[in-house]
């Protein structure tokens, strides 16, 4: 189904040496799962953090100093703090990608965000690579696929397009 897309994806991290890791709230462990499941990963895949509670988002991402309890769990700003809290706990890779938003009635924390929002978020060495906020439609398990498959879309459409400037040791 998506696994062409990560293929390409694995195979430009790997062209590129660069390496990869994931802070999943929405799509719980799928998305580094499914990156894992390439063909010599362990080239390009440093590991992921499932973070599903607010709690634990509290305690291992955020900084509470630098974000608002309004925006705090489901939003992009949000989203954009749980790949910088990757970035420090994985600090070997140079792509961090957080995957944030609601596939359920009431996983929003009650802020108005609406059932298949999803935020995205990828640093490439500390710096936004792309965010963007989405309105994905479907079942729980369409709205985790269609996630899945824009991180994958926009990873290679930056990287096959060179919009970043890769800056790594080899």
């Amino acid at each position: 189904m998506h696994f062409t897309i990560i293929n390409l994806c694995a195979k430009l991290l790997i062209n590129n040496k660069l390496t990869i890791a994931f802070a999943e709230s929405i799509t719980a462990g799928r998305l580094t799962y499914d990156f894992s499941t390439i063909d010599n990963s362990v080239a390009f895949l440093k590991g992921g953090i499932i973070c599903f509670s607010n709690e634990t988002k509290d305690q291992l991402l955020y900084n509470p100093a630098e974000i608002t309890k309004k925006a705090k769990y489901s939003s992009l700003e949000a989203t954009e703090d749980m790949a910088r809290g990757l970035a420090r706990l994985i600090p070997s890779a140079q792509i961090h990608v957080g995957v944030n938003g609601s596939n359920l009635p009431g996983d929003s924390e009650g802020i108005g965000n609406q059932t298949g929002t999803v935020y995205i978020c990828a640093l490439l060495n500390s710096e936004i690579l792309f965010s963007r906020e989405f309105k994905f439609d479907g079942t729980k398990e369409d709205i985790i696929n269609q996630t899945i498959i824009h991180v994958a879309y926009f990873l290679r459409h930056y990287l096959e397009n060179k919009q970043i400037q890769l800056n790594y040791t080899a």
